[in-house]
This record gives C-alpha cells, structure tokens and sequence, in this order.
C-alpha cells in the first residue's frame, strides 16, 4: 500500500468492514458501490491466492445495510459503506472484530485514518476512500 497526499479536513467516504459470512460460493464475498474496484480485482484475487470470491455490488449505504440487517450480518465477508453506517452496523452487532495480525498494510494508514470518531483503533473498520464534498451556489 503506498501513502498519498492527503488533506487532513478530508472526510471519510468509505470503510471497509469485517461482516460475519454465510455459505456461499465464493470463499469470499464483497460488497462495494459499482466502478469502486477494478474490473479485475477479484479474477485477481483468485490467481493470487486461490480462492474464489464473489463481487456483489451496492447503490446506495441502505441497500447494502438493509441487506446486511435483514440477513442478520450473515452473506457478506467485506462491506464497503460510509463511517456513520459502519458505526450502526457495529452497535447493531452485526460486524467482527479486524484481526490486525491478519492485515499488515494497516501499519500504513496515516495516524488520523487510524482514529476517526467511528473507530478509534480500527477495530472494525478501515479507511478506504477519503475526499472532500464541494457546495457550488449561483448568488
């Protein structure tokens, strides 16, 4: 993982949860906003570590926290939603706990991507996307 420049008033626009699985086909099953992850990342993923995984894609955070809150946090192994959701599904306790052990590049996070207000420690999220939200207005 390679540190970017990154303004540090930029908010958080994506987090990557640890959502209990049920069976399925694949050996792991995401879910994230379509265009989000490159076409090939999970054939990818598949060469590199061979097991299979699935991509199943979301519209919107309340679609997927639906889907997730109706199958109660069981079908998805990653979940890609924004910070306040990912607070929600973790009081709802519908997320495990991230084994840091088992994610290395969590070492590069810059130090405020390590203590947001949702998650300080990253315990059951990790920063994904960040950026900033512009408000144009004709006077």
């Amino acid at each position: 993982m390679t540190k970017t420049s990154l303004p540090l008033h930029a908010l958080l626009a994506g987090a990557a949860l640890s959502v209990s699985a049920a069976p399925a086909l694949a050996d792991l099953v995401i879910s994230n906003w379509d265009g989000y992850m490159a076409p090939d990342a999970v054939e990818n993923f598949a060469k590199e570590t061979g097991e299979a995984a699935e991509m199943v894609v979301h519209a919107t955070n309340e679609e997927i926290m639906g889907k997730i809150i109706a199958s109660g946090g069981e079908g998805f192994d990653v979940a890609f939603v924004s910070s306040p959701f990912a607070e929600v599904l973790n009081n709802l306790g519908l997320l495990e706990p991230i084994d840091a052990a088992k994610v290395p590049n969590l070492a590069n996070l810059y130090a405020e991507a390590a203590d947001l207000p949702h998650d300080p420690g990253n315990h059951f999220s990790v920063p994904y996307a960040w950026g900033t939200t512009g408000l144009c207005y004709r006077s």
